[in-house]
């Protein structure tokens, strides 16, 4: 599906003008490891992020063990697992910094993958390339 979309040799205009959109995590995550595999060379760098779940109800503790939290994938919620390469193509999925652009639904180009944050370029409002780094961002779901 990734080549289909974007092309053999996709650039970043075809990333940021074309998305591939699914409603169940089981399908995003089936599309992002085939866009990792057929779209970017495999000497990028990469970094896997996981989540970290926590049970905010003390009347749950004990109940779910963390392997049962980290398995369920219910629509709404984030993956547990990203794997994200220098050169992928991602959207922003919370309003993160309205003012500068970084809101729901920006499309941004992975620069710098490090372990607790990533470096991404976008498309500012004036059509200029805008670069920023994107911390780990704390949900409460």
């Amino acid at each position: 599906l990734p080549r289909t979309v974007y092309g053999e040799q996709p650039g970043e205009e075809e990333f940021l003008s074309r998305a591939i959109l699914a409603v169940r995590n089981v399908d995003v995550a089936k599309i992002n490891e085939a866009a990792l595999d057929e779209l970017l060379p495999a000497a990028a760098e990469e970094e896997t992020y996981l989540s970290t779940d926590v049970l905010v109800d003390d009347s749950l503790k004990g109940l779910y063990s963390t392997e049962v939290l980290h398995s369920i994938e219910p629509k709404g919620f984030l993956m547990h697992r990203l794997r994200l390469r220098v050169g992928l193509p991602v959207m922003m999925t919370c309003n993160y910094d309205v003012a500068k652009g970084l809101c729901n639904g920006t499309r941004m180009i992975v620069t710098k993958v490090r372990p607790c944050s990533i470096n991404v370029k976008y498309k500012g409002r004036g059509g200029g390339w805008l670069e920023t780094k994107l911390p780990r961002i704390t949900q409460r779901s």
